[in-house]
């Protein structure tokens, strides 16, 4: 082990999500050793929770359950290409304007930049505002942005940026579908969220092809010790399978 990896290490336990996991631990421990053992068995509890739900170990097994049935298309063929907003900040300064969008969302604008070039045909950027975000962006606005400096033409490309939620996507997709006279949209979104979107796509009576990016092969992770060390990365990944998880539940019991 050499010395840039040991202080990437020490670095990763001085801050949060790490420090805090640390303290609890250590809390734990104390009152264990002062005979509160009531208190120190919550302690443990919440560091256990703490460490859990911080790690990248567990936020690939989330992830990696949500997009077991995904296979990538190997024709891609269709009249429109509708990309599905997964975030965008809106207090940021870029090199054109205001705005940039967040990781995943860039990532699916650049998959269906790619899918222009290859078959030259409207884009449909669907998403708005995120929800309970005040420092949201609106995803359609900016990522037209990113196509017109990438050379689409403004007449072949969509947008509904009012959309706040997958369901509403579908149904404000459809919508401009009909309008169009599309009838072979293909999808585009992560492939941890694309389950779930195809889904309500197709109730809304689209025959969707879904493209995902972010598709992992199906090949043995080999974890390191940092998959193991609460880090910011594994709090977001963890969170991310979250809440596609709950987003799952909530459409089968709503």
């Amino acid at each position: 082990m050499d010395f840039a990896y040991i202080i990437k290490i020490i670095y990763t336990l001085m801050f949060p999500p790490s420090l805090l996991w640390l303290v609890l631990s250590g809390l734990a421990v104390y009152t264990f050793w002062k005979k509160r053992r009531r208190f120190g068995y919550v302690l443990l509890a919440l560091s256990i929770f703490s460490y859990i739900t911080t790690c990248s170990f567990t936020g690939y097994l989330l992830n990696r359950s949500l997009d077991t049935q995904l296979v990538y298309p190997q024709n891609i063929e269709g009249d429109v290409i509708i990309v599905l907003g997964e975030g965008a900040s809106l207090r940021v300064q870029s090199v054109d304007d205001i705005g940039e969008l967040q990781p995943n969302s860039a990532l699916n604008v650049l998959v269906a930049m790619k899918l222009y070039r290859k078959l030259h045909v409207p884009i449909l950027l669907s998403g708005g505002q995120g929800l309970g975000v005040s420092s949201a962006g609106n995803e359609s606005d900016i990522s037209r942005r990113y196509l017109l400096s990438m050379g689409v033409p403004e007449r072949m490309i969509l947008t509904d940026n009012g959309s706040r939620t997958t369901l509403e996507n579908a149904r404000a997709s459809k919508r401009i579908l009909e309008q169009e006279g599309f009838n072979r949209p293909i999808l585009v979104a992560s492939a941890f969220h694309m389950e779930r979107a195809v889904t309500l796509f197709t109730e809304e009576g689209m025959n969707v092809l879904p493209v995902p990016s972010l598709l992992q092969p199906k090949v043995v992770h080999r974890f390191n010790l940092f998959d193991f060390i609460p880090s910011s990365a594994g709090s977001f990944a963890v969170q991310r399978g979250i809440k596609e998880m709950l987003g799952r539940l909530q459409h089968w019991f709503v």
